[in-house]
């Protein structure tokens, strides 16, 4: 198990086209809908910032936040096959930041309910978050991941992400 905790991306050749309040057609769930998120959709986050982690999960201010900052965003995934009727199945919030070196992406939280992983639905919130990260002029992305979280790590290296460093007790005392 990797011993780091930060993940850095190296920058894309090309950008993607991101997608804003479109219906993506994934193979187990023809009638997911991949949008931003808004204000009316804050229960639904914050059950799944319950459900996804134990601590440190977001607040509600937070949530709030990440909806309606400039430079920050929240995609959500939800479908209504037979018996998941509008469930949200999970969620990607993103800021693009201005830093000394330019702008640069960070993923700040990622999240699928248990149901739905293993099925590339992570992977496509990620692809998509790249995408609008990318559009907004970062060619960096970044992100936090805890050591003993292995599902995570194995899915942002697949998806290209490389250890960079080890932040001792970015979760808390000898959490990292």
């Amino acid at each position: 198990m990797p011993e780091y905790s930060q993940l850095g991306l190296s920058p894309h050749t090309a950008p993607k086209t991101a997608i804003r309040n479109t219906q993506i057609v994934p193979e187990h769930y023809p009638s997911m809908i991949l949008r931003f998120a808004g204000l009316d959709d804050l229960p639904a986050l914050d059950r799944l910032e319950n459900e996804c982690f134990d601590s440190p999960r977001f607040p509600l201010p937070v949530l709030v936040d990440f909806i309606l900052a400039d430079g920050a965003y929240v995609l959500i995934a939800f479908t209504e096959p037979p018996g998941y009727r509008n469930t949200v199945m999970g969620a990607i919030m993103f800021v693009v930041q201005n830093k000394e070196e330019g702008k640069v992406g960070r993923i700040a939280s990622l999240a699928v309910l248990k149901e739905f992983r293993k099925q590339g639905l992570g992977r496509r919130m990620m692809s998509e978050a790249e995408a609008v990260i990318h559009q907004a002029g970062a060619r960096r992305v970044y992100l936090e991941v805890a050591v003993n979280n292995s599902a995570a790590i194995s899915l942002y290296k697949s998806c290209g992400y490389v250890i960079t460093e080890r932040l001792e007790h970015y979760y808390g005392l000898n959490e990292h």
